[in-house]
């Protein structure tokens, strides 16, 4: 009998399903199964389309399917992309030093192109020389990004800060020491060419200024691109003018990088501190000078841009800011793509105190003209927006270092814009959902526009020993 009953009883059970349907506190369900108030159940599975990883959403109707999560998280699965308005951004990655130390201030400079990063940590203390620097290099796997190698000076020494600015492109980095000394001349700088020969970057070639003298600081600033590189030399002497700032320019020819010439502002003076920023792409360069004074506006800064019209790099325009004011520092930050420049005046009074802007130039012809302002949706004093910024093909990012987000000081930000038609729009603003107070996440940036993967530098991180975030935009 009691075979029986059980089978009777799925039989019915049956008969119910398929010939109406059951409400559970509802009399009239217009489901198999409509239930009027809450359910709680010790598990549940839902089978149809369901995989590992995948989460249950809905349609605006309500019905709800198994999706496959792809704009973010992946990485070391340390943390995401922020929260669920992120959504244009995944491939979250978050890499620090294990053999770093405070004060190392890993991604105080960071550069990449195609499968290869570099990331820099001048005040990384190699042995018992305080403040050598050291460099990173990763390589991205398919699914990760790797350390490949980290590299020191062999023939550094303290104070030589090495990493305070790096550049890559291709098969060539460029890595700037600002304190190297040359013979007597203290602080004078050098800048050193790093080659991948298919398994490793080896050092190739150390670069300097012919003519330099003690407290130059070349190698503040590099960019390479094509068979071109700059370095600029914020500290260099310019006659009278102390701190005027120079650059200089080197060319590949048959694998050896040889200086080509050396440039600064013709009009120039003291404390311009012309070269604090450099760019080359193609046949431009920009060098920013932040501290030039525009008419009675101290350091309201400007950016001098240059063209390489077959054998020599010749002047094109000198820019300022026509809305630009006092300690603005425009051309803190340069970039340069195709026809597009982008000019970060990262203490800005725009519409706050110090909340920084980015103006963006294209190239009309043989002009460079202004084209759009950019600033930060939710302006705040001290934000610092435009600190750094790069350009690459349809993408720019602009870092936002000490931006407070949310309650938390100084955690730091950054936005990426997309060229949409000739103009510019706001894709995604990012932070660090581990971040922490002085983080200074964004204080430099980089991204590559044809894979669309980038990075920050969050040099503040774990009492400055520093960390660097990677990522992909959608």
């Amino acid at each position: 009998m009691k075979k029986i009953f059980i089978t009777c009883l799925f039989a019915a059970a049956s008969t119910i399903t398929i010939c109406q349907n059951v409400g559970v506190g509802t009399s009239n369900p217009t489901e198999k199964l409509e239930v009027a108030g809450n359910v709680k159940a010790n598990g549940i599975k839902i089978v149809p389309n369901a995989g590992s990883g995948k989460v249950l959403t809905s349609d605006a109707n309500g019905n709800g399917s198994w999706q496959q999560v792809t704009a973010s998280g992946g990485g070391d699965g340390a943390s995401s992309w922020g929260d669920c308005t992120m959504n244009g951004v995944g491939g979250y990655q978050a890499v620090g030093d294990t053999a770093g130390a405070e004060d190392d201030h890993l991604g105080y400079k960071v550069a990449i192109s195609g499968d290869f990063a570099i990331a820099s940590a001048p005040f990384d203390d190699i042995g018992a020389n305080v403040d050598q620097g050291s460099v990173s290099f990763f390589h991205f796997t398919g699914s990760s990004w790797e350390l490949l190698q980290k590299i020191t000076e062999a023939a550094g020494s303290a104070g030589d800060f090495f990493g305070a600015g790096i550049a890559i492109n291709g098969n060539y980095a460029i890595i700037g020491t600002p304190g190297d000394d040359l013979g007597v001349n203290i602080n004078q700088g050098s800048a050193s060419i790093y080659h991948y020969n298919g398994s490793s970057w080896v050092f190739l070639q150390k670069l300097n200024d012919p003519n330099g003298q003690q407290e130059d600081l070349f190698g503040i600033s590099v960019s390479i691109d094509g068979n071109f590189a700059v370095a600029g030399a914020n500290g260099d002497d310019i006659g009278p003018n102390n701190e005027q700032g120079s650059a200089c320019i080197f060319r590949n020819t048959g694998g050896v990088w040889g200086f080509m010439q050396k440039i600064n502002d013709a009009f120039g003076a003291i404390d311009d501190a012309y070269g604090t920023s450099v760019t080359v792409a193609g046949n431009n360069i920009i060098v920013g000078s932040p501290g030039d004074d525009i008419t009675t506006q101290i350091d309201q800064g400007s950016a001098l841009f240059y063209f390489f019209n077959g054998s020599s790099w010749v002047l094109r325009i000198k820019l300022t800011d026509a809305n630009g004011g006092t300690n603005d520092n425009f051309g803190h930050s340069v970039s340069v793509s195709g026809n597009y420049a982008a000019i970060g005046s990262p203490v800005s009074d725009w519409i706050k105190v110090d909340q920084g802007v980015v103006n963006l130039y294209r190239l009309n012809g043989v002009n460079w003209e202004f084209f759009q302002r950019l600033a930060s949706d939710e302006p705040d004093v001290t934000d610092g927006f435009g600190f750094s910024v790069t350009l690459s093909g349809n993408y720019l990012v602009v870092g936002i270092p000490y931006d407070n987000v949310g309650p938390v000081d100084n955690k730091g930000s950054a936005t990426i814009f997309e060229k949409v038609g000739i103009g510019w729009a706001k894709v995604q603003y990012l932070h660090d959902k581990m971040g922490r107070p002085d983080d200074d996440f964004g204080y430099n940036v980089a991204i590559d526009g044809n894979t669309k993967r980038f990075l920050a530098g969050v040099f503040g991180y774990g009492k400055e020993s520093g960390k660097i975030v990677f990522g992909k935009v959608y």
